[in-house]
């Protein structure tokens, strides 16, 4: 049985560098030693794609606001505060009535 256990640990220290190999971080580390510059060149280019990316995002906001304005009449953030207020409202006397059905089955079922 201890024959066993030693050789499943074993096994797992020859797996665990396989799979440190297999990692894309591994292979990043190896591609930054090999050239320097690389993690420059990858950090630019992220940075690159989260600015375009937002962008995008800012147009597509942009759109939405009007469209909001024209549904409405109202500009997007006057509307959405008195959304948002509406449904904070609404959540808050759901919540009463809710505590209060709570309690109503709670005094029941404890004979209160």
């Amino acid at each position: 049985m201890q024959k066993k256990a030693k050789r499943r640990q074993a096994s797992r220290r020859f797996e665990s560098p396989n799979q440190l190999r297999e990692s894309p971080d591994y292979e990043l580390c190896q591609l930054s030693g090999q050239k320097s510059g690389v993690l420059d060149d990858l950090a630019s280019e992220r940075a690159r794609r989260l600015d375009q990316e937002s962008a995008e995002l800012e147009k597509q906001a942009e759109r939405l606001a009007e469209e909001i304005k024209e549904l409405s009449g109202k500009p997007a953030v006057e509307f959405l505060e008195e959304l948002f207020t509406r449904c904070e409202e609404i959540f808050h006397s759901a919540g009463c009535f809710l505590r209060q059905g709570f309690y109503s089955a709670f005094v029941s079922r404890t004979n209160l």
